[in-house]
């Protein structure tokens, strides 16, 4: 003899009442979500206080934070140090992401033969570029931590490959942004006179390496791009429609990956 339990088909009130209390639970979940919150530490000197100029020029490090805010959800809030005296990195021992005021200065520097022209707005903007693709970077790394994601291969180039893929497919500058950090990889690598051993065995990999990642990404996005990239003998036309493959696999591994982490912009 099976004694059915009373509560086996709870009434309809009681359903509305579950219902309410679980809808009530997730959106407190998202409302009190772990975000990325900026620290501005105080220049200390002239220079320092221009670069924080460039840095929060039209709020735009506002607006990076925020997008990432709204791009990803992370487990524990994560600090944005900017000021700090290393960097850029993340340190995932006190969720802390470190960018130093003279970060600016070392990409000014890498651009310098191509910014005489340019307005100051113009290079204020790549800057930002540069700095945008270098905080998802750091974020990619942050998610890793917190998320315990296993990475197969070096972990700078999953973080490179997430960085862009929030960009290219969240990001309405996304394709320019990406760009702009292509340029910066290709300017690092030119920068180099001599390679030494400790360049092939570090945990990135070369800086030639990145521009031709990032530029395949950006490829097997966009239709329009790929043909320019192949146009301007960037990539082979073969190679070029290679990474459209190239470009969705990653897509649906990092989404894979990320899971609920990872939100509907």
């Amino acid at each position: 003899m099976i004694i059915k339990n009373s509560f086996e088909q709870p009434m309809p009130g009681f359903v509305s009442i579950l219902f309410a209390l679980s809808l009530s639970m997730v959106i407190s979940a998202n409302a009190n979500a772990a975000k990325m919150q900026i620290n501005i530490l105080k220049p200390t000197n002239s220079q320092e206080a221009e670069n924080l100029e460039i840095l929060t020029e039209n709020n735009a490090l506002d607006e990076t934070v925020k997008f990432i805010n709204d791009a990803v959800s992370f487990d524990y809030p994560v600090t944005l140090s900017v000021g700090a005296e290393d960097g850029p990195l993340f340190d995932p021992a006190i969720n802390d992401i470190s960018l130093p005021f003279m970060f600016v200065d070392t990409i000014l520097t890498h651009f310098e033969s191509s910014l005489g022209d340019l307005e100051e707005s113009e290079q204020n903007a790549i800057v930002l570029d540069v700095v945008t693709h270098t905080l998802l970077h750091e974020t990619a790394h942050a998610l890793i931590a917190q998320l315990d994601i296993p990475i197969v291969g070096k972990e700078e180039d999953a973080a490179d490959a997430l960085a862009t893929m929030l960009l290219l497919e969240y990001h309405d500058s996304g394709t320019d942004i990406a760009l702009t950090a292509a340029d910066m990889f290709a300017l690092e690598d030119q920068s180099i006179d001599q390679f030494e051993n400790a360049d092939y065995w570090g945990v990135h990999s070369l800086d030639i390496q990145r521009y031709y990642s990032t530029l395949c990404y950006i490829a097997g996005n966009n239709d329009d791009e790929r043909q320019l990239i192949i146009e301007d003998e960037l990539l082979s036309e073969d190679k070029a429609d290679e990474c459209i493959d190239e470009y969705a696999l990653m897509v649906s591994s990092w989404e894979a990956l990320l899971g609920n982490s990872l939100s509907d912009l």
